[in-house]
């Protein structure tokens, strides 16, 4: 468990972030108390001040890390979630797979969603999805925009076909993760749209 604190210099000397230190301590020893009631699992509390990209970089790859797991940020005002810039350039510049939980899970056997593009790091997903958490059921969901879809006469012929071969694309890489997983129950789910929404 990492926790980066960010800061500037001088910042923790300013009257509002004395107590910080006990602050950080109080919640690593709740921290290390919850982690350590998790049966199996060999796990540390690491803080550090700094950039929280470069230190949870440096860190898991240090610890040799499999996957990154984070949490996001929740909008107050309007009660949405946000991908925080700390998720955002781990997803975007972290050379490992980074997984991104809204809220803590109760159980995550019975059906996972993977989403996926259809570039080579495709099977990772899969991969990740499958080891980590061994569903019994598994949702593949690809949303995608047609390329040039402005140009051909009939629009909806053409995002019928790109759908059409995308399942095809993801059937393929399921069918090879049906035989070496164990997992029988994997439903395509593709959607015309902008895949960042």
């Amino acid at each position: 468990m990492i926790h980066v604190i960010e800061s500037d210099d001088g910042a923790l000397e300013q009257p509002e972030t004395q107590s910080l230190p006990r602050a950080v301590a109080h919640s690593s020893t709740l921290l290390r108390e919850e982690l350590s009631a998790i049966e199996g699992l060999n796990s540390a509390v690491v803080v550090r001040r700094g950039r929280p990209i470069v230190e949870i970089n440096e860190i898991a790859l240090w610890d040799k890390t499999d996957l990154i797991v984070t949490g996001i940020s929740r909008n107050e005002v309007d009660g949405r979630s946000l991908l925080g810039s700390t998720t955002t350039s781990l997803l975007r510049e972290s050379g490992l797979p980074v997984l991104v939980v809204k809220k803590k899970p109760d159980d995550t056997r019975d059906r996972i969603v993977a989403a996926i593009d259809l570039s080579p790091a495709a099977s990772g997903v899969f991969e990740t999805a499958v080891r980590f958490f061994q569903p019994e059921s598994l949702v593949v969901f690809h949303a995608f925009e047609p390329p040039f879809k402005n140009w051909v006469g009939d629009k909806e012929a053409y995002s019928r076909q790109l759908s059409k071969d995308a399942v095809k694309q993801i059937r393929n890489l399921s069918e090879q993760f049906k035989h070496d997983h164990g997992v029988h129950n994997i439903q395509i789910v593709t959607f015309e749209g902008d895949p960042a929404r």
